[in-house]
């Protein structure tokens, strides 16, 4: 290869830029099939015999040539969402934060049970409560999710589902939280201390769990070429889009923002998702009490009681 003036051995540079050009004029090759009409009929010459081809869509394995030409492996978010669920349940592969952001970005159109569920679990192993997904859930399914995943007791899924769990009915809240005791983790244990004052409240648990959780009272993110300060009373929906779009921009120093303008803007739905028609499960035994097994205070030494 010529390097400057000089003819010397390639190298792995020279390597990379001869893939890089070949694989260019792949792409504009294939970009040719792309705009040609449904009718036209494609010849690919190599040296000075060309091997004239039809391009057929319903040939087994056919690729769409969509797919070559566009650097995202998914038409659109239902496509990916889809594929993703698949991947959840042949190798339990969750999502990860650019996919959980972008599910945030177009969240009106997600309503399927299953894709809220892998959204909620990609949203824990991130270190994120989603209170979004959790309130567009039915109570059953919530429950049973918050208990499969308490229980499983896999860092940091555990936790962050306690924060959904404490805006749940008492009874329920209670239950769950009972389970911690299971955990040899004293710092879940610890976490879970954190939540008391939530478990205790009544009507205003939202607002009890964000006072232990926003303890500033005010956002301070960046935006644009500085920072923005929001007090928490202020925080509204356009809040957490700007906060969310620079996250979506690769700004990673505003993921614990995030989570505090979900809170503030999501979380009072999850308190008011319907419990009433619930059937008895094993968190409840009946309406307004506990269940004989589960102590209506968090502790190894409460004993059963008859709920407030």
């Amino acid at each position: 290869m010529r390097h400057s003036s000089k003819s010397e051995r390639a190298n792995r540079v020279d390597f990379e830029r001869w893939f890089e050009e070949r694989q260019q004029r792949l792409f504009e090759n294939v970009k040719l099939v792309f705009d040609a009409s449904p009718q036209a009929h494609i010849q690919i010459a190599e040296g000075p015999r060309g091997v004239p081809v039809r391009i057929d869509p319903d040939a087994p394995g056919a690729q769409p040539v969509y797919d070559l030409l566009t650097p995202e492996p998914f038409r659109d978010l239902r496509q990916e969402l889809t594929g993703a669920l698949k991947a959840w349940k042949t190798s339990r592969q969750l999502l990860n934060e650019p996919q959980l952001y972008k599910a945030y970005s177009n969240r009106s159109q997600i309503s399927d049970s299953e894709t809220l569920e892998l959204l909620l679990r990609s949203a824990w192993e991130r270190y994120t409560p989603g209170y979004y997904w959790a309130a567009k859930l039915d109570a059953q399914a919530l429950v049973q999710l918050l208990t499969d995943v308490i229980r499983a007791d896999h860092y940091p899924a555990p936790q962050e589902a306690l924060k959904i769990a404490a805006l749940l009915p008492r009874d329920y809240a209670k239950s769950l939280f009972y389970l911690i005791e299971a955990s040899p983790r004293k710092s879940f244990k610890k976490a879970a201390k954190k939540f008391e004052p939530v478990l205790r409240a009544r009507a205003k648990k939202y607002e009890v769990l964000v006072d232990v959780l926003c303890p500033g009272q005010r956002l301070i993110y960046s935006a644009g070429e500085g920072t923005k300060e929001v007090k928490i009373e202020a925080v509204n929906e356009a809040t957490f889009e700007e906060v969310l779009s620079s996250l979506l921009e690769g700004r990673k120093e505003n993921r614990g923002v995030f989570k505090a303008a979900e809170l503030v803007v999501y979380g009072r739905r999850v308190s008011l998702i319907e419990f009433s028609t619930l059937e008895a499960s094993g968190a409840i035994a009946e309406e307004g009490k506990a269940p004989a097994s589960v102590p209506t205070e968090i502790g190894p030494e409460s004993k059963p009681q008859t709920s407030d």
